[in-house]
Parts: C-alpha cells; structure tokens; sequence
C-alpha cells in the first residue's frame, strides 16, 4: 500500500490534478485517486489531497458538474 500512495503522490500534476489514463480526463482521474488515498489512511487535509480538491473547485461548472 506504502508503494502505491508514494507512486500516486509522486504522479499528482503541478496543478493539483491527476491524469485519467483511461479516459484522458483529469477530472476522472483526479476523482479517482482522491478517494484512493483516503480509503489508504492519508488524511482529507494532507496536501496533496487538499491540492486536488482546489484543482476540482476551480475546473467546476456553475452547475457543480465537470462536464
């Protein structure tokens, strides 16, 4: 799990976001990874987490979806 969480946390784009390799979409990816870490012990309010959040905060549409 240590490997995984370390490998995920090294990925995180500068912007805050992950890449979606399956789809392409850094929403999908991002929205994948941050619920991943949390489920493996890391806390809501570490950095990394915090930084995606914000990313998903300013990709956001009036309408709270991403799409």
């Amino acid at each position: 799990t240590r490997r995984g969480i370390e490998w995920l946390l090294a990925e995180q784009e500068a912007c805050g976001a992950w890449f979606g390799r399956w789809g392409v979409n850094y929403v999908y990816g991002t929205g994948s990874v941050v619920p991943a870490l949390v489920a493996a012990g890391l806390p809501a309010a570490h950095p990394s987490i915090r930084r995606a959040v914000t990313w998903l905060e300013s990709v956001q549409n009036d309408d709270g979806g991403w799409g």
